[in-house]
């Protein structure tokens, strides 16, 4: 292992994976390598898990489009442009290089989807790439193993079989960690994805149908092992009896419709239907309400607001549900439960409005209103610090570095240089004071000139006034003729 390191960081320093030409032969390769390996590659997936067919065609699906996506994006006319505009006197102050060497520990979760979507993008980037992959029982990881390797150069690729120590790497190298660690601290070379848990709060003015559909597909799709599918949800007490109802429902059909169109084997099938009776008993000891239970997964109640369910992080088909008293109850909730870190994920089923305010208040890295899509679904999480987008988890700015260049810098530049070589006060006066003339004043109606507390007295004596002239007006029309009788 040492060998093939020092030959990564040392291909790594002479920028040997830079070349344009270069990336779009490995991305090439690896197109056709994948493509040639496909079957055994979706075998060996089926063989490992309980996945549907389809589930798998899916995650094999977007690997492949990774791969296409990041040869898109080495255009090499564009990119050749933009390398030599500095030679042509043009500013690129959006220039990027690659850090020169990528460490990948890709998430466990779809490992082939997480795998080729990391390494593909490290390359498009101009990075060599060092993969961690421990030698496992997983047919799956030794096929990746064998297809990655055939596929691209070993001199700027190699697979490690246990972790590396960040001090034996260059300082020329950025590390992803695709599952999430807490030994690992973000840094501008380390990237780490969230670690705290995914919350779906539904209002009670929600469709209840479309959003027991989305809940139950993110859920339970792909072993119920998605890290951005709701592990709790969050529904207003007076309609949860309803949304249960919903719930229950739609997860029957699921279940049904996945086992009827389910090619794993028998003994995969009936080694999860196990754990879920076994996870089944161990939520009845904990208090939770069974709703459902199947062979495919479990949705539960918990009405214990002290209950540790409520904290718990689900990697497995099993779907929590617990009332709540009002939506800023639930988002107190989603907040205290994952203590005060930003959620992985927030899901708000509702009006485009209550999305609105909840996202607002409710911190996390990402948020669905009223669905869940499928290609996060099946995606592994964004580091933080980067914006999640569909279809592509990375993307090359994560395994490159802001190098901007400059060579023309105008007028400004000129005038600011005049005043320091000559020391001309006059003038250096003058500018100050057109930038004291620039006004910033806000634009705004009157009426938010005044504070909440002024507003508030404005509104409390409104209210009075109408009253007292309510009253006399009520007084003058009823007391008068009233006193006119009196006096006769």
């Amino acid at each position: 292992m040492s060998d093939s390191l020092d030959r990564i960081l040392a291909a790594a320093v002479d920028g040997q994976a830079q070349s344009q030409r270069f990336i779009q032969r490995q991305l090439s390769r690896l197109h056709e390598h994948f493509v040639r390996d496909g079957p055994e590659i979706r075998a060996a997936m089926k063989n490992d898990g309980s996945q549907t067919t389809s589930e798998i065609e899916i995650q094999y699906t977007l690997a492949l489009e990774t791969i296409t996506k990041s040869f898109s994006e080495s255009d090499f006319q564009k990119l050749l442009a933009t390398e030599y505009k500095i030679a042509y006197s043009e500013n690129t102050p959006d220039h990027r290089c690659a850090y020169g060497a990528a460490y990948i520990a890709p998430a466990t979760y779809n490992l082939v989807y997480s795998t080729v979507a990391a390494v593909s993008t490290a390359i498009a980037a101009g990075n060599c790439v060092i993969l961690e992959l421990p030698k496992t029982l997983s047919a799956t990881s030794d096929v990746l193993r064998k297809t990655l390797s055939n596929a691209l150069d070993h001199d700027t690729f190699t697979i490690v079989d246990k972790n590396v120590d960040q001090n034996k790497l260059s300082r020329k190298t950025v590390r992803l960690q695709g599952s999430p660690s807490g030994d690992v601290s973000p840094s501008p070379e380390t990237l780490i994805v969230p670690s705290t848990r995914a919350i779906a709060i539904v209002d009670r003015y929600a469709d209840f149908q479309k959003t027991a559909k989305a809940i139950i597909r993110a859920r339970f799709a792909f072993e119920g092992k998605s890290p951005i599918a709701p592990q709790l949800v969050l529904v207003n007490e007076y309609r949860i009896k309803e949304f249960c109802n919903a719930i229950a429902e739609n997860t029957s059909k699921y279940f049904a419709s996945q086992i009827e169109g389910n090619s794993t084997s028998d003994s995969s099938l009936a080694a999860k239907s196990r754990a879920i009776r076994a996870s089944a008993n161990e939520l009845d000891k904990a208090g939770a309400e069974t709703i459902l239970s199947g062979s495919r997964g479990v949705v539960v109640r918990v009405n214990d607001r002290s209950s540790s369910l409520l904290r718990k992080h689900v990697n497995e088909p099993l779907l929590i549900i617990h009332p709540v008293r009002s939506l800023d109850d639930a988002m107190d909730l989603a907040s205290r439960t994952s203590g005060d870190e930003p959620l992985a994920a927030l899901h708000v089923f509702g009006s485009p409005e209550v999305g609105k305010y909840v996202s607002q208040f409710v911190h996390s890295h990402l948020t669905c209103i009223n669905d869940i899509p499928v290609e996060l679904v099946v995606a592994p999480l964004t580091p933080v610090g980067f914006a999640t987008l569909l279809g592509q988890p990375y993307r090359k700015e994560m395994f490159t570095t802001a190098k901007p260049q400059y060579i023309e810098f105008g007028k400004r530049e000129q005038q600011l240089s005049t005043l320091i070589e000559s020391n001309n006060e006059a003038e250096a006066v003058k500018l100050r004071k057109q930038a004291q003339a620039i006004k910033v004043d806000m634009k705004q109606p009157a009426g938010h000139l005044l504070g909440h507390f002024e507003q508030g007295l404005l509104v409390g004596a409104s209210l009075a006034l109408v009253t007292i002239v309510t009253g006399v007006t009520l007084l003058m029309k009823q007391g008068i003729p009233l006193l006119k009788t009196w006096r006769f």
